[in-house]
């Protein structure tokens, strides 16, 4: 099982790649793709989605919506070995991921947008671009993307739909999802113009780009630091942009500089911007609070805070009125003019209008999101991490909320008759390592249970798979059987990690620095092993339960750069299994940690390396450093011979355990895969990643 204690290093060590990134110049280049006969109008999807991903016919029913919100799973009667690895392929995907955190580090951000006629819109997530009709939330079309979505932008005349992350800009006709043009601009943001003539995008410049033929029309420099957005003005003769602190308004094509000015003079970089409709009030979000600048006098008129960190923002159709989105899902409502908040939806309002409109259900919420007006302006349309809520902007009821979408997933763990897989899906998108247990019945994945838990850390199946252990801030026996009904073993361990041996008859789980084994029947701590004052972050008994082996990794920055260490111990006595090193180290080098299914092998991770050791002796079997990224997790497959290694950029790789060889390597994932599971019987592997998702590989029937 991973560690949940490495995520927050995660995610601010991802946050500053990201900044970086923005601050890397890159060369930009369309790469036009071959256009349709006739360029494409707005005309509405036809009734049947086009599909992204085969679906392999097969006799396995169609899963029950919305657990999968994916691909069905097609039937497999294939065990995946080193001689067929190479066919491995994604057959299924479950769930529809996440919507990219707009306030925690991103900037400019905008994951939804309205096509002008009202009646569908376009989600933007961390695994692709979704359209969907507005009345029956039906997906139309799903476009996959390689990195999580970071804006989505309609162009006015419906023909296209642009996105961008942070590695390009794609550009895709809306008519029939085909591909149009794709450009090298990696800031993240993008705007079209009101008159769908010209597209702008950020990188270390801004770029413009011509819709008509992909070609590059002007490039506008002068900002000191990477662009990290832009919005056209309402009448197309110029763009607004922000670096940093530093906000231009550029004509265009031309590229005339025609104002700039300061919008955080305190050194706080600007988070957001909106234009109102009319084109003379320019809302800049800096940290918590929010400028509206007059922009024909080119003056401040007031400030707005304390509004939330790095609100989404729009402006009402008759520009009085600036709507904001932040915090845990409040949305607020200023006077333009007077800079007056008025009665808006905070996170208690909202908590109760969702808890109604559930029958006692509370949806829990996180951050405020993306908002954006329909066309005709009588809705207000919310999207935030894993819900769809639209509002009447006239009263602001709330007409209904969609759970469409999903969280990071993690502690994948798998019953011992493989009937059923289970879960957890963090609610809070990795910043308070809790989530709910989600439960699905194999082969199909209809979903079975959901939020059995609401506040799990980990996960694991007794072998006679009516009873699930979990950890939140106890230790519990949950029953799977009529009311869940829990057993706490354990109370105040705050643990992350857990095992249970083959039999089910030992529990082991850290407490601080040391893993205590639990005896399941009597609930005595039958033995207490240290880490060494390290974090655990791997914990596994041996297949036939004579040992147990826990890795643990000292806090280093971000977690990573500092070397874990796995300590493996006799359940008998407690007594440390020597690793034959030559520095005669007692420890084996590891933050993660796998032991093989015949009880040969314990393979541990160390950043980008792979070790591979004989069990009892220690002796290395074989060392894997071809890497360039860190490994997080790893799993062995039943009949040993092959490793599965997930990355954090997402990749999985497929080692032979004879030879430590690279057989295959896995991509889907656009985000950190967290856990490696392989079916009792060979044929599957389940993959489980912050982007959201549960990924299901196997050999093409």
């Amino acid at each position: 099982m991973m560690s949940r204690h490495a995520t927050i290093y995660t995610v601010l060590l991802i946050a500053i790649f990201l900044f970086t990134g923005c601050s890397t110049p890159t060369q930009s280049v369309a790469t036009p793709v071959v256009e349709p006969e006739s360029t494409p109008t707005a005309t509405s999807l036809p009734p049947t989605p086009t599909p992204t991903e085969t679906t392999i016919p097969s006799p396995t029913p169609t899963p029950k919506l919305p657990v999968s919100l994916g691909t069905q799973m097609p039937m497999t009667n294939m065990q995946i070995t080193s001689d067929n690895v190479n066919q491995l392929i994604q057959i299924a995907r479950w769930r529809r991921g996440g919507i990219v955190d707009t306030q925690a580090f991103a900037r400019d951000n905008k994951n939804i947008a309205y096509l002008p006629d009202g009646k569908r819109i376009v989600v933007g997530t961390s695994i692709g671009v979704f359209v969907f009709d507005v009345e029956t939330w039906e997906e139309l079309l799903f476009l996959p993307v390689d990195n999580p979505v970071q804006t989505v932008g309609i162009s006015a005349d419906g023909n296209f739909v642009g996105v961008a992350t942070y590695s390009k800009v794609s550009i895709w006709y809306i008519s029939d999802g085909s591909l149009a043009y794709e450009f090298e601009d990696d800031g993240g943001c993008l705007a079209f113009s009101p008159t769908s003539s010209y597209l702008a995008t950020c990188s270390e410049d801004i770029n413009l780009w011509s819709l008509a033929d992909g070609s590059l029309v002007n490039t506008f420099t002068g900002h000191t630091l990477a662009a990290e957005g832009v919005i056209f003005a309402p009448d197309g003769g110029s763009i607004f942009s922000f670096a940093n602190v530093v906000v231009f308004q550029t004509r265009i094509p031309d590229g005339e500089l025609l104002q700039s000015f300061s919008a955080a003079p305190s050194g706080n970089g600007v988070n957001n911007m909106a234009i109102s409709p009319d084109g003379t009030t320019l809302a800049v979000a800096i940290d918590s609070s929010i400028q509206l600048h007059d922009v024909a006098a080119e003056k401040t008129l007031l400030t707005l805070e304390p509004v939330g960190y790095g609100p989404n923002m729009v402006f009402s159709p008759d520009n009085q009125l600036l709507i904001t989105a932040a915090g845990k899902g409040s949305i607020g409502i200023w006077e333009v003019a007077s800079g007056t908040k008025l009665p808006g939806l905070g996170a208690e309002e909202l908590d109760q209008i969702f808890e109604n409109a559930q029958e006692g259900e509370l949806i829990v919420t996180s951050r405020g999101g993306t908002i954006d007006f329909s066309p005709d302006g009588k809705a207000l349309l919310q999207v935030e991490q894993d819900s769809v809520r639209l509002w009447s902007w006239e009263d602001m009821e709330l007409l209904y909320e969609k759970v469409l979408f999903s969280s990071p997933t993690y502690g994948l763990t798998l019953s011992s008759d493989g009937k059923t897989l289970a879960f957890v899906e963090d609610l809070y998108g990795g910043f308070f390592f809790e989530g709910q247990v989600v439960m699905v019945a194999l082969p199909g994945g209809e979903q079975i249970e959901r939020s059995i838990v609401s506040s799990a850390q980990n996960i694991a199946f007794l072998p006679e798979n009516r009873t699930l252990v979990v950890i939140d801030k106890y230790v519990k026996l949950v029953s799977l059987e009529g009311d869940s009904s829990s057993q706490v073993l354990s109370g105040d361990t705050f643990a992350t990690q857990i095992a249970v041996s083959s039999d089910g008859t030992l529990l082991a789980f850290d407490r601080g620095s040391d893993v205590n084994v639990l005896n399941t029947e009597s609930g005595e701590i039958t033995l207490t092993v240290a880490s060494g004052n390290k974090t655990v972050t791997g914990l596994e008994f041996s297949p036939d339960g004579q040992y147990i082996a826990l890795a643990g990794q000292n806090s280093g920055l971000f977690g990573f750069g500092y070397s874990g260490a796995t300590r493996v111990y006799r359940i008998s006595d407690g007594s440390f299994i020597q690793q034959q090193s030559p520095d005669e180290s007692r420890f084996f080098p590891g933050a993660r940690l796998a032991f093989s299914p015949d009880g040969q092998y314990l393979a541990t991770t160390d950043d980008n390396l792979v070790y591979v050791w004989k069990i009892p002796t220690g002796e290395v079997f074989f060392t894997n450093d071809s890497y360039s990224g860190f490994v997080n997790c790893i799993a062995f497959s039943p009949d040993s011979s092959l490793a599965a290694v997930g990355t954090l950029d997402g990749e999985i790789r497929v080692l032979d355990v004879t030879d430590g060889k690279l057989l295959a390597t896995l991509v889907g994932h656009t985000g950190k895969v967290n856990d490696l599971l392989f079916s009792h019987d060979g044929m599957l592997l389940f993959s489980s990643s912050d982007d959201g998702t549960i990924r299901i590989w196997g050999i093409k029937p």
